[in-house]
């Protein structure tokens, strides 16, 4: 099975720290052991905890530019993640939507491929290589041009929910969205041409909490059904 793994650039923040190593390992921790499981592996991972365009185009900065720099804020996470994995003994290749030839490869699916089957955690660093695109996007768009069976978007939360659970105490959970419910409703937990994208290649999407202890391991190796399934139907995509 080949899983693309969506996180936040907050995930690896800490109070002191914008890339607390800690954090990472913690992270790796799991990691490997869903590795080990033969489970092949991609990572996606923001960069809003070291930037966040918004603040800038706040601030007069044109749009393009604040993006640009945010996809760098992705490199820079990529960097410290393959890092912190290698103390792990967790075989990593950074994949790259901008070309910096000089430490990172740039994205081919031929590479990419390979790279799975030689049994390495592939990250995708620098977005989609665009601007105006989240790295939700970016996440959709690597699943399905890795050939990946289930994106997972692992985040703050336990799943889609009618309203933000943090600010509404009536929000409901909703177990299973299909595509067209999900972009009808403009659910805002996930960029919605990621959903598009996904709907197009029959992608399924999981959203479920990151820091829920064992989620993503229980999902992966238990299959035990957890967060919110995003699909064409309420079939769950993992046996």
């Amino acid at each position: 099975m080949r899983v693309l793994l969506k996180i936040t650039g907050e995930s690896i923040l800490s109070k002191d720290e914008p890339i607390d190593y800690e954090k990472i390992k913690i992270l790796g921790n799991r990691i490997k052991l869903i590795h080990e499981k033969g489970i092949e592996l991609g990572i996606v991972i923001g960069g809003g905890n070291l930037f966040r365009g918004k603040d800038l185009i706040e601030h007069g900065f044109a749009p393009f530019k604040s993006h640009y720099i945010g996809m760098l804020a992705t490199i820079m996470n990529a960097l410290a993640i393959e890092e912190v994995f290698s103390t792990l003994n967790i075989p990593v290749r950074i994949f790259s939507a901008v070309d910096i030839p000089r430490f990172i490869s740039f994205f081919s699916f031929k590479d990419v491929d390979e790279s799975f089957k030689r049994n390495n955690v592939c990250i995708f660093a620098g977005g989609t290589g665009n601007p105006f695109f989240t790295t939700d996007s970016a996440a959709a768009l690597r699943a399905l041009e890795s050939r990946c069976d289930l994106l997972i978007k692992a985040t703050k939360v336990d799943g889609v929910y009618t309203n933000d659970p943090l600010k509404f105490d009536d929000a409901k959970k909703l177990d299973f969205i299909s595509y067209d419910n999900f972009l009808e409703n403009r659910y805002g937990i996930m960029d919605l041409t990621a959903i598009d994208l996904c709907k197009q290649g029959k992608l399924p999407v999981i959203v479920c909490s990151l820091f829920e202890k064992n989620n993503i391991e229980n999902l992966l190796l238990e299959n035990k059904r957890v967060g919110t399934l995003i699909y064409q139907e309420d079939i769950w995509p993992i046996s």
